[in-house]
């Protein structure tokens, strides 16, 4: 039986990632026990400017084959020292939950902003409750 009663919260950090010069992956391990996984926020503290023309710049949380299956957030134009809260922007509560039993690893993409001159380097912050057998 799962619980999200008590589920184990972990926060993952990621500084000074400069976006705007590409996209950039990183990975995280998933809990022995998991069931599920429910992102309850990602923020974004830009260091130096977001800019974005043609596509937005993202984060996106998810598996090989499906990135954005837990989370794909946008992030908006941001100026040097502003922060972006999705949870805030989604009114509060998990974002997204999502199955991942017989997962080994989830991957983090930051995805890149295109178009004119992209831009943006920022310290980001996903903070994901797992569910966990009793």
């Amino acid at each position: 039986m799962s619980n999200y009663d008590d589920p184990k919260v972990i926060t993952y950090n990621y500084s000074a990632l400069n976006v705007g010069g590409g996209t950039i992956t990183r990975k995280i391990r998933v809990p022995k026990g998991a069931l599920q996984a429910r992102v309850l926020d990602i923020h974004t503290f830009a260091t130096v400017t977001f800019t974005n023309v043609t596509t937005t710049a993202r984060v996106q949380v998810g598996v090989a084959g499906a990135l954005g299956k837990f989370a794909d957030a946008q992030i908006d134009d941001l100026a040097a020292n502003a922060a972006q809260s999705f949870a805030d922007t989604n009114g509060g509560g998990a974002i997204w939950t999502s199955q991942v039993d017989n997962v080994a690893e989830l991957t983090v993409t930051f995805v890149a902003p295109t178009g004119g001159t992209p831009a943006g380097t920022a310290d980001f912050t996903i903070a994901i409750a797992w569910d966990h057998i009793n």
